[in-house]
Formats: C-alpha cells, sequence, structure tokens
C-alpha cells in the first residue's frame, strides 16, 4: 500500500465515522430550552432581526461575544445572550418559539 492509499483510506474511515456521528447527533437533537449554544440566524431569530445584523453589527463589532466551531461556524452561548440583552435593554423571544 502506497502512503497516498493509506491517506485516502484513513480519509474515508473518518468521513464515515464523521457521517455516522452527526446522525446520531440529528437524532438525539436536543430541546432547544437545553441548549447552550445558538448560531447567528437563531440568535436573530430571538431578537426579531436579521442574522446579518448580528453577524456584523453586533458580533463583528464586539457588542455580542461569539466563539467560531472547529469548522468555522460562529455560536454564541445563552449568558452571552442575557448579558447582551441586560446591556442594551433588548428582550428577546422565549426559546421554545425557535424549535
Amino acid at each position: 500500500m502506497t502512503t497516498q492509499e493509506f491517506i485516502y483510506e484513513v480519509e474515508q474511515r473518518i468521513m464515515t465515522e464523521l457521517a455516522e456521528l452527526k446522525k446520531l447527533l440529528v437524532a438525539q437533537s436536543p430541546n432547544v430550552q437545553e441548549r447552550e449554544w445558538f448560531n447567528p440566524r437563531e440568535v436573530a431569530k430571538m431578537f426579531g432581526v436579521k442574522d446579518t445584523t448580528v453577524r456584523n453589527t453586533w458580533i463583528k463589532a464586539g457588542k455580542l461575544m461569539a466563539e467560531k466551531t472547529l469548522t468555522g461556524h460562529l455560536r454564541v452561548h445563552i449568558e452571552e445572550l442575557y448579558r447582551f440583552a441586560n446591556d442594551t435593554g433588548r428582550s428577546f423571544k422565549h426559546l421554545e418559539q425557535l424549535s
């Protein structure tokens, strides 16, 4: 087996395992009330604004703190949402409305 063949085989195994993990996560998707992290689109729904407002006006400006996942997607922690709402005087819809 060549090095390239070995690398290809390992990549295929990893992709298969990731696909199976994704299936498990989708099957076990938690109730929204139990979640701790939200993407910008979900945050926008909570506050009744566009997701570009969340990304460009709040996160990029440093008004709302977000973390990037390993794949580069933005996520906002629930405690940060409460802090932001309190600091800005904004109210957000009940989390169960996102489901």
